[in-house]
């Protein structure tokens, strides 16, 4: 009869909220609150297919190319709203007038052509060994070998010899000159790429391709010294790929001075 009584009791509360409106409210309430988080969801979801259906922004268009950028030599060209400028590429001679002007051309390092290198260039191998007040100029023979392997090499690459090749002249192993012994050796004739003035450098570099750890492994002067990579700076010319405006439609290819280092020799140097 007790538990009778008390589901009585309980059942007349629950109806007796009803009539007087405490659960309808309560419900309300609970419904309002899910339909509100149901409503961010949904416009959650309308943002995001928004977000989407926008058009991706367009990638930034690489600035349109001087008239005259293509151009390898003075010439007239017609712009697409039909004006006509003129090209001016400075040749050879001028190109060694303004770098003899910033007195960087030293012939017996730097050439324009092979014929100039091949006149020009010293035997640095001769010279550092020796103590002749006249240098010797690189074997005929040697050169021979080395223009064959530059030609090659420009046929295979196309016809335009892209990017830095570095031929070698002649090597010398460890020597012994007036009871010093000497360092191994290279010569090397390296043709610098398209946008550096003059071509051609003659260099003397350390028998190995890393000089740092060549310099560690290398003794000379009866083990008391070790080997060192020797360079000097000389000033080139190298094209910076703008025109500059000289008034009534001219343009002249700007070419700017670019500071280049050249291995002279490989040096014994004591150890301290």
């Amino acid at each position: 009869m007790a538990i009778v009584t008390l589901i009585n009791v309980a059942s007349s509360k629950v109806v007796n909220d009803i009539l007087h409106g405490k659960l309808g409210k309560q419900f309300l309430r609970s419904s309002i609150i899910q339909d509100d988080g149901e409503e961010e969801d949904r416009e959650g979801t309308k943002e995001f297919a928004r977000e989407c259906a926008l058009p991706k922004p367009s990638p930034p268009q690489p600035a349109p190319k001087h008239p005259c950028a293509n151009s390898n030599k003075t010439h007239t060209v017609v712009t697409p709203d039909g004006k006509k400028i003129q090209c001016i590429v400075p040749d050879e001679k001028e190109l060694v007038k303004k770098l003899e002007g910033i007195g960087g051309y030293n012939r017996h390092y730097v050439a324009v052509t092979l014929e100039e290198a091949e006149e020009n260039f010293d035997d640095l191998l001769e010279s550092e060994s020796t103590e002749h007040k006249k240098t010797k100029k690189i074997s005929k023979n040697f050169w021979s070998v080395m223009v064959r392997e530059l030609l090659s090499v420009k046929k295979k690459v196309s016809s335009v010899l892209r990017g830095k090749r570095q031929v070698s002249v002649n090597c010398r192993m460890m020597t012994t000159a007036k009871g010093t012994h000497l360092c191994p050796a290279c010569q090397h004739v390296t043709r610098l790429d398209e946008s550096m003035f003059p071509k051609y450098i003659n260099e003397l570099s350390c028998a190995k391709s890393n000089p740092a750890a060549y310099a560690d492994s290398i003794r000379c002067f009866y083990n008391m010294g070790k080997c060192y990579q020797e360079s000097m700076s000389v000033d080139l010319l190298t094209r910076t790929g703008n025109f500059i405006p000289l008034g009534d439609n001219k343009y002249q290819e700007e070419w700017v001075k670019k500071t280049q280092k050249i291995k002279t020799c490989c040096e014994c140097v004591r150890k301290s």
